[in-house]
């Protein structure tokens, strides 16, 4: 419509425009890759719904602990980072899930860390061969990196506020005490 006051989807679309024909219409709706209703999606999956996956949501509860001694989130390297990681036995409330644990290998590997290092982390939840072999093959496979500050994130979970003083402010705060 060429009327200035039409403010609908047909504005500054010219009267002699061609519309699709019939037939390649039916082809877009049919190719898209969204499905047109939860009805169609769940009879391509054979009757089941995909689910959704939430994003930034946390891996992990929030477990409330004491940092490590001596331990500073802001200067920490890689490999103290890990250490500081808690990894609970299987059946304990805080055991991570696997998910949790392949994503620590990812980080690992984006980071630097060998396997080695990252088995001795891993295994403090359940050191059987079996899962050794599970990580070995996902650790070879994996080549899709993850935030380098996904630990740090974690960290922050596990710990209470604490692990936001470092050692400096520690330091200067036992000072101003002895004033």
């Amino acid at each position: 419509s060429q009327d200035v006051y039409d403010h609908t989807i047909h504005h500054n679309i010219p009267d002699d425009a061609k519309d699709i024909p019939e037939e390649f219409k039916e082809i877009a709706m049919t190719t898209t890759a969204a499905p047109r209703s939860k009805k169609r999606a769940g009879e391509r999956n054979g009757g089941k719904q995909k689910k959704r996956r939430l994003e930034n949501v946390p891996d992990i509860p929030r477990m409330n602990r004491e940092p490590p001694e001596g331990f500073d989130i802001y200067t920490a390297d890689p490999n103290q980072q890990l250490k500081a990681m808690p990894n609970f036995p299987r059946g304990h409330k805080f055991q991570l899930s696997n998910e949790v644990c392949c994503k620590v290998a990812r980080w690992c590997k984006t980071v630097g860390i060998p396997f080695d290092e990252f088995w001795n982390w891993c295994q403090m939840k359940d050191g059987s061969e079996n899962r050794k072999k599970k990580y070995e093959n996902y650790w070879g496979r994996s080549s899709y990196p993850i935030a380098t500050n996904y630990l740090n994130r974690n960290l922050i979970l596990c710990y209470n506020k604490n692990i936001f003083k470092s050692k400096v402010i520690t330091q200067l705060s036992g000072m101003m005490k002895n004033v």
